[in-house]
């Protein structure tokens, strides 16, 4: 679970970035807390990230595009290591953002993870190129 002084660093640390009118931390002190973050790509779209907290900062949070994103073709982007995508999760679509975790990362750092994927993804809808072409595998 968050402590007060951590929340209170990853609060300070969003601001700087989105300012407190763009985004919604909930239930910050309780056992599920969760994250909104308003994106806006390169391309002018709009998306919205949701991070799961439980556990954090101890424990990897997940990370989701709000909403059931589909690939250019118009299919379910599913379960995809070529398109970084861990499935969905109540309808959200779940991101790979990366294999390992430290409690000192930031949620901050998940904001630009996420914002990447959505630039690339963005891309991926108007070439095609999967997002493994743009975001490589670490």
């Amino acid at each position: 679970m968050m402590t007060p002084l951590r929340l209170v660093d990853e609060l300070d640390r969003l601001v700087d970035v989105l300012t407190l009118e763009n985004f919604e931390l909930r239930d910050a002190m309780k056992e599920n807390p969760e994250l909104r973050m308003p994106v806006i790509t390169y391309a002018n779209h709009n998306y919205c990230l949701l991070v799961k907290l439980k556990g954090y900062p101890l424990n990897k949070p997940s990370l989701a595009v709000i909403g059931e994103l589909r690939k250019k073709d118009g299919s379910a982007m599913g379960i995809s290591g070529s398109m970084h995508c861990l499935g969905y999760d109540n309808g959200n679509t779940l991101i790979c953002y990366g294999n390992t975790w430290r409690p000192d990362t930031h949620l901050i750092d998940l904001y630009y993870k996420g914002k990447l994927w959505l630039d690339c993804y963005d891309a991926h809808l108007k070439t095609g190129h999967t997002i493994d072409y743009y975001l490589k595998h670490a």
